[in-house]
């Protein structure tokens, strides 16, 4: 947790995610660094302190950025929030000594250590009976299809156009195809991996998010993904309750529990039709990209950070992402989200600070006029 009297919080990575960690830790009242990518919308924010704004997009250059942050205001410790998972993965290169030096806690470097090994958290997740069944992508047993195929690490700078998350093969014909196109980009089989397909569109998709300590939650929020675009990336969420809201978040703080974990964590989750119990698809050890709702959720949410527990709205809320979520009824897996009944909550915008929400339109403008 953070003490706004002496941190120097700097947010590494300012996408939305990032973008709204910002806003949270500056209604606290102490100054906010940020490091970004070129082009993040959370660049344009005006919650940080003007000097400790920089670009990075190497390791090299994001500990060198650190070090000028740090050194505008020397009289304060620096405390890293990472909301990216591309710096998460170039930060992890470094030793804990030097994360600790950054204000990282110990237990934190060893959750986000454990969480970015895909066969010790596989392992974890298997113990806990959250996870379905995994091979390696080149020996996947003839029942084993249809199966999803997806990264067996976060890498920094992935870019594929075959398989830009996820893929579904129904047969070894189709994974052979697939495996041959990543070959033809430079990846092996060993770069992926294989899991078991679990049926249903995005009705049956979950996600629970919330802000731990030690394992404890203070803040969360179970929603349906009701849309994504691409398939693995929402872009409309609902807040979601009864039987399958309960097992999800169940799943999501026995993971919690299990790793002593503190900070911000999304556990994604799929309905088993057939027994009504949730697997666990990914775990993200950071914000997340539809983490705006929780301000919406909880009014005070930024209490969070000094390990207070917020108190929650009545009404259930609606988020979406815009300009992605108008292109979303091209993902055949997406259901209809609810007209009436919720809160609605829109990425990025704050009245309180327009420039990211512009930023946005003006970025999406200049993507649809031909040059």
């Amino acid at each position: 947790m953070i003490d706004p009297l002496v941190d120097y919080p700097v947010v590494v990575g300012m996408g939305p995610a990032g973008l709204f960690l910002a806003r949270q830790l500056h209604k606290l009242g102490c100054p906010v660094g940020a490091i970004a990518r070129p082009g993040d919308v959370g660049a344009r924010t005006n919650t940080i302190f003007r000097e400790a704004l920089k670009i990075a997009t190497d390791l090299d250059e994001v500990c060198a950025a650190i070090g000028d942050i740090a050194a505008t205001l020397p009289e304060r410790r620096i405390r890293l929030y990472v909301a990216s998972d591309q710096y998460l993965t170039l930060l992890l290169q470094l030793d804990d000594s030097r994360l600790r030096s950054f204000g990282l806690a110990q237990g934190e470097i060893d959750s986000f250590r454990h969480i970015n090994d895909k066969t010790a958290m596989d392992d974890t997740l298997s113990a806990l009976s959250l996870a379905p069944e995994a091979y390696v992508a080149g020996e996947v047993p003839p029942d084993a299809y249809p199966c999803v195929i997806k990264w067996n690490e976060k890498r920094v700078g992935l870019n594929s156009r075959v398989l830009p998350k996820i893929g579904v093969v129904h047969n070894r014909e189709d994974l052979a195809s697939l495996l041959s196109k990543l070959s033809c980009e430079g990846f092996s089989s060993n770069d992926v991996i294989a899991q078991r397909y679990i049926p249903g569109n995005n009705a049956f998709q979950y996600s629970f998010g919330g802000c731990y300590s030690s394992g404890n939650l203070l803040a969360g929020i179970c929603v349906n993904q009701v849309h994504q675009y691409p398939q693995g990336i929402s872009s409309c969420v609902v807040e979601a309750d009864g039987v399958e809201a309960a097992r999800v978040e169940e799943a999501a703080r026995s993971v919690a529990s299990e790793l002593s974990f503190s900070g911000f964590l999304e556990v994604e989750c799929k309905m088993n039709q057939e027994g009504g119990s949730p697997f666990v698809l990914d775990v993200n050890p950071r914000p997340w990209g539809w983490i705006s709702i929780l301000g919406r959720k909880f009014p005070g949410f930024h209490c969070v950070l000094l390990g207070e527990r917020p108190k929650p709205i009545e009404k259930r809320v609606l988020w979406r992402t815009l300009p992605r979520d108008f292109l979303a009824n091209a993902n055949a897996m997406n259901v209809r989200p609810p007209r009436q009944g919720y809160v609605r909550c829109l990425d990025v915008f704050d009245q309180a600070d327009l420039r990211p929400f512009l930023g946005l339109g003006l970025t999406a403008i200049r993507k649809m006029v031909p040059r």
